[in-house]
């Protein structure tokens, strides 16, 4: 969650209102794989699948994005909310092995680093982050994944 990166090959769907529909659309996790569908909402409700010839997934930077042909045209009939989704693939591959030697190794560190942490803390570590028990990812750690970390607009 921290870097904004999915390391294992991850299904996501981003929803967006018809306000927020550009030509060209981040998608908030990196980096993108694929574009699996978009799909569109209208006014009555009825969902329309977008064909993959209008659009081009932009893989080479981070974040990804999906961005039209040139010459074609969101549909322009959309409900107001919840009215365009796109389901995609980011992730560098199935296996943690796929994963650049570089990207491994931070996380790795981090990983260790924060267990670590934990470990010699564990009766007094605080549990702040969410409702779910977790506890806190240490300053440390989050400095070492840092170049990690997707900047988004």
């Amino acid at each position: 969650a921290f870097t904004g990166r999915s390391f294992i090959d991850t299904t996501w769907e981003y929803t967006l209102d018809a306000t927020d529909i550009t030509s060209l659309i981040e998608l908030p996790r990196a980096p993108l794989s694929s574009i699996t569908s978009i799909k569109t909402t209208d006014d009555d409700n009825v969902v329309t699948t977008v064909t993959a010839s209008d659009y081009y997934a932009i893989t080479s930077s981070e974040p990804g994005r999906v961005s039209l042909v040139s010459g074609n045209t969101w549909p322009t009939d959309l409900r107001a909310f919840s009215s365009f989704t796109v389901e995609y693939v980011s992730g560098y591959g199935a296996l943690a092995q796929a994963l650049p030697d570089s990207v491994r190794f931070l996380v790795k560190q981090a990983v260790l680093l924060t267990v670590a942490r934990w470990y010699e803390h564990r009766s007094d570590t605080k549990t702040t982050v969410g409702t779910r028990g977790v506890p806190e990812v240490p300053l440390e750690a989050k400095g070492i994944a840092e170049p990690l970390k997707v900047h988004y607009l």
